[in-house]
């Protein structure tokens, strides 16, 4: 099924009009407002050109709109776009401009949900030595020997030796 939602994001992402767009289309303005609030399905070779004019393949007007499910309305301030240029830029630019952070904001949000980055050696051996005092009844000097072993084992420095710490943990 033709989303429409995705030719109006990209129609506002090149800058287009409706009206711009339904000229370089040969079809109504009403056309393409239909097209966009899912009235009615732009025919085959309508879609071929649309495919043509913003560079996608067909398939992105018929996928799921990325920005319904991974864009968060409040990280992007319409009204907070501004530019260094003396020159007065557009509403529809802005508009444009806009569109583009919210796909980029749509793309960061898909990214951190899917990605899992490796914490830091040294705060994973927090999060245990932590763990470990929470837990721990023994004596002070048994707990101050368990952490360092797991800061040792944890930062990969042998345990009989504090030679080339430098060396083992990578610092320059």
């Amino acid at each position: 099924m033709f989303v429409g939602e995705n030719l109006t994001n990209i129609r506002i992402m090149h800058g287009y009009s409706r009206k711009q767009l339904s000229d370089i289309l040969g079809v109504t303005e009403q056309a393409i407002w239909q097209y966009e609030h899912d009235y009615t399905t732009p025919k085959m070779n309508t879609i071929n050109e649309l495919k043509q004019i913003f560079h996608v393949k067909s398939k992105f007007f018929f996928s799921e709109d990325i920005l319904s499910n991974h864009h968060s309305v409040d990280n992007i301030n319409f009204m907070q776009i501004a530019y260094r240029s003396k020159v007065v830029h557009v509403l529809s630019k802005t508009h444009s401009e806009a569109k583009h952070m919210e796909y980029l904001d749509a793309f960061v949000h898909y990214v951190t949900q899917k990605v899992r980055l490796p914490l830091q050696p040294i705060i994973r051996i927090r999060d245990e030595v932590i763990n470990y005092l929470q837990s721990s009844t023994e004596d002070r000097t048994t707990q101050i020997l368990k952490i360092a072993h797991l800061a040792r084992e944890g930062l990969g420095i042998e345990s009989h030796s504090n030679d080339n710490i430098k060396v083992n943990m990578k610092w320059s």
